[in-house]
């Protein structure tokens, strides 16, 4: 994200290199055939014009914050400005969880499945590279891994729901270190019950990455995310179980 070392260069729409390469794989993930492509790229360019003011107010936050840092300052003096910061960032996840929504849209059945997947990579899409001071900010790595039967009922969609209220929460809650550029895997493991609610004693921490700030946020996002919407009611199950990798300013080959 921002110009950390989980973003990749290249790509082929001109001003955002970095940032359209991950377009790219979106695109090759989801296996677009050249209509969809084009319409792809329409709402992509479409959102990066009517989200400037947003992308503009997330790329000052940062530089703020890292300005501060540089300043020697710290405490409450850094209050406000981790606040701006999470609430930028927040608007952020809900450009890129709309715009998400309208590329589900023109998918058929048989690319659906792979729509959670290609969400993770939506993550500071519209963000330039280099911008601001964004090198310390987390990703959340690709695979969500749901380890329950599901009895053939199609749980994309509600997966990449899920998907999208963890990201959200789990941004408010980064902490300062990975921000700066600390790096990072966890793997967490929970169910959600059929109510949508995730057991008092979940998530499992499955990986650490040895680093207690790290490792809070992540299961933090969790809990914050209790209760999820319900289950498909196709779904007769009591349950499903879920892995979560999130990954802090490491490539998605860490994953």
């Amino acid at each position: 994200m921002g110009g950390d070392s989980s973003s990749m260069g290249g790509g082929s729409m001109g001003a955002r290199p970095q940032k359209e390469n991950r377009a790219d794989l979106i695109v090759n993930r989801l296996k677009l055939s050249n209509d969809q492509r084009s319409e792809f790229t329409t709402i992509m360019e479409s959102t990066f014009k009517d989200a400037a003011p947003i992308i503009q107010q997330v790329l000052k936050s940062r530089q703020d914050l890292a300005n501060a840092m540089i300043q020697g300052k710290g405490g409450a003096d850094l209050e406000p400005i981790t606040q701006a910061m999470k609430d930028a960032q927040f608007q952020m996840t809900g450009v890129e969880v709309k715009t998400f929504q309208k590329i589900v849209g023109i998918l058929k059945p048989n690319q659906v499945a792979k729509a959670p997947e290609a969400f993770d990579l939506m993550a500071d899409i519209f963000i330039p590279s280099g911008g601001g001071g964004g090198r310390g900010q987390g990703y959340l790595g690709g695979n969500i891994e749901m380890l329950t039967p599901t009895e053939g009922v199609d749980f994309s969609t509600y997966l990449a729901r899920v998907l999208a209220s963890v990201k959200r929460n789990w941004f408010a809650v980064m902490p300062e270190s990975a921000r700066l550029g600390d790096r990072g895997k966890v793997v967490l493991q929970f169910r959600i019950m059929k109510n949508g609610v995730v057991p008092e004693a979940e998530p499992a921490m499955v990986g650490s990455s040895g680093k207690d700030p790290l490792d809070r946020a992540a299961v933090s996002s969790i809990r914050a995310s209790t209760p999820f919407e319900p289950l498909p009611p196709a779904f007769s199950g009591p349950y499903i179980e879920l892995r979560f990798i999130f990954l802090y300013n490491l490539p998605l080959n860490e994953q």
